[in-house]
């Protein structure tokens, strides 16, 4: 949320007194996207409710050439890109190669620098140090989940995800507080995901 208020305060700073980003964002944007004031509101809160403790989903469907797209497209602009994942098609199997985090779901913390930090010990080791630390790693990634973290994202689907994209993000979506785990063979390695929300 303090990205938002930051930009809030910014408009402040800049003499608009005192904004409502909603109506400001619908308000700039109905400059070039007609008749969907509403619509445009309805994005910004689902947007905003990403950083808050109980986001909401919404979906935004209609025929095709409508201006979904550009309407979802022109409202993320006013947002921080990070927060986002787009998607313009996805099968379930693609989400499976995003998982960028290491967490220890016991604690639910981040212990991605821990791996990292191994890693790069690893670089600079010596010879006869190189099995212990290949160990301490190999235990390491025994022990922790690696992770897709969506937390304060969110998912844009450009074009319908489909059913088995939604079952591996059902957690997800439902927002619970745990992990999603799922199993996969691809070229004789298996690849674990995580998610969590």
């Amino acid at each position: 949320m303090t990205e938002v208020m930051d930009v809030i305060q910014d408009l402040k700073n800049e003499n608009f007194g005192h904004v409502d980003i909603i109506d400001f964002i619908a308000d700039d944007m109905s400059k070039e996207i007609i008749d969907e004031k509403e619509l445009i509101k309805a994005t910004t809160i689902n947007f905003l409710s990403s950083m808050m403790p109980h986001p909401i989903n919404n979906n935004v469907a209609g025929a095709t050439t409508t201006g979904k797209t550009k309407m979802i497209m022109g409202v993320i602009k006013y947002f921080p890109h990070e927060r986002f994942e787009i998607y313009e098609s996805i099968s379930p199997q693609a989400l499976r190669y995003g998982a960028d985090k290491w967490f220890d779901k016991e604690n639910d913390e981040d212990v991605t620098e821990v791996l990292v930090k191994l890693k790069d010990e690893l670089k600079f080791a010596q010879k006869d140090d190189k099995p212990a630390i290949n160990k301490n790693i190999t235990e390491f990634e025994g022990k922790y989940c690696k992770c897709k973290d969506f937390e304060n994202k969110c998912l844009i689907f450009l074009e319908d995800p489909g059913l088995g994209v939604l079952k591996q993000l059902r957690s997800l979506l439902e927002h619970d507080d745990h992990y999603l785990h799922s199993i996969s063979v691809h070229e004789s390695k298996t690849i674990q995901l995580n998610t969590r929300g």
